[in-house]
């Protein structure tokens, strides 16, 4: 569940053409990464160390898939909302 709140954000900063939602689910993506590679050294700690691969396999997973998002999204620049009087 936790994977899929920055994936439902970042849809919905598409949805409303929102820079600051995107960036939002961005830092919730990576903040998510971090926080299982803490676990996951936490595993070890605590002698479950089988607990360590799939939270590794997942780590990588969601900075693949978060690279990829991010890179074929297009930047909403300053210039794209400006008027011409």
């Amino acid at each position: 569940m936790s994977y899929l709140i920055p994936f439902i954000i970042f849809l919905l900063g598409e949805v409303l053409k929102s820079d600051s939602i995107i960036g939002i689910s961005l830092i919730l993506f990576f903040v998510n990464i971090v926080s299982n590679i803490i676990s996951a050294i936490i595993q070890i700690f605590i002698k479950k160390w089988y607990f360590l691969i799939p939270q590794i396999l997942i780590s990588g997973f969601l900075f693949v898939f978060a690279s990829i998002i991010f890179t074929f999204s297009p930047p909403n620049d300053y210039r794209m909302n400006r008027v011409i009087p």
